[in-house]
């Protein structure tokens, strides 16, 4: 486990997310417009989601190359997560 912090609002606390130390740095980090409470990160293959604001995380891992380094969220309908790779 490891720590990251996060600021869907002041102040900046750690906050306890489950990576993979070959999944450092994280890149990517966004909290819901309409919710606050759900933050999302990216980090080498997975997106990381918490519900209950960072008390606890789902992963959800990708096969992809490069790594994950963009994270948005739709400011219309914060069901859409888009996350997206860096070529170089």
């Amino acid at each position: 486990t490891a720590s990251m912090s996060v600021v869907a609002r002041a102040p900046w606390e750690q906050l306890p997310v489950p990576l993979r130390p070959e999944s450092l740095p994280l890149r990517g980090v966004a909290y819901d417009p309409r919710n606050p409470a759900i933050l999302h990160t990216t980090a080498g293959d997975g997106l990381y989601t918490s519900f209950d604001d960072g008390g606890s995380w789902r992963v959800t891992r990708f096969t992809i190359e490069p790594a994950l380094t963009h994270l948005g969220i739709s400011r219309k309908t914060s069901d859409t997560v888009l996350i997206g790779t860096t070529r170089r």
